[in-house]
């Protein structure tokens, strides 16, 4: 169960992600506590169907080694939080970026960055034109 949601094997949309869905930990420190923290950045995994969704997210050793059934032990796993893809139609537009995001570009990371919340255009429409590029920055 996540969030008074139960988990069925069948609701697994695995299928409808797109981008990478394994990726390295990047080192950092936390912007707002200072802390140190494994960041696991995933900056361009889409789904491609609208609907409600949480991510699994798994950390396994692949160092290691593989079990006898040939998978890699599982070290550690949780869920993420519950999140929503719109239609375009329906789309409420895009917040600015977070401090840990905006930490993450000046490191060097490739991440999108806005500085000011941005609305969809022309009646409840979020298609992106040219001129909206300009105001996304996007760090390679």
């Amino acid at each position: 169960m996540l969030s008074n949601h139960l988990c069925y094997k069948a609701s697994h949309v695995a299928k409808h992600l797109s981008g990478s869905t394994f990726v390295q930990p990047i080192l950092t420190d936390h912007p707002e506590t200072g802390a140190r923290c494994l960041v696991f950045l995933f900056s361009n995994l889409s789904v491609a169907i609208e609907g409600d969704f949480y991510l699994r997210y798994r950390i396994f050793d692949i160092l290691a080694g593989t079990t006898p059934q040939g998978h890699y032990p599982v070290l550690a796993a949780c869920f993420g939080g519950a999140f929503r893809v719109y239609t375009a139609n329906l789309f409420p537009g895009l917040v600015p970026s977070t401090p840990l995001t905006l930490q993450l570009s000046q490191a060097g990371e490739r991440v999108n960055v806005r500085r000011a919340l941005r609305k969809p255009q022309g009646g409840g429409e979020a298609a992106r034109t040219p001129e909206d590029e300009i105001d996304d920055e996007e760090y390679a």
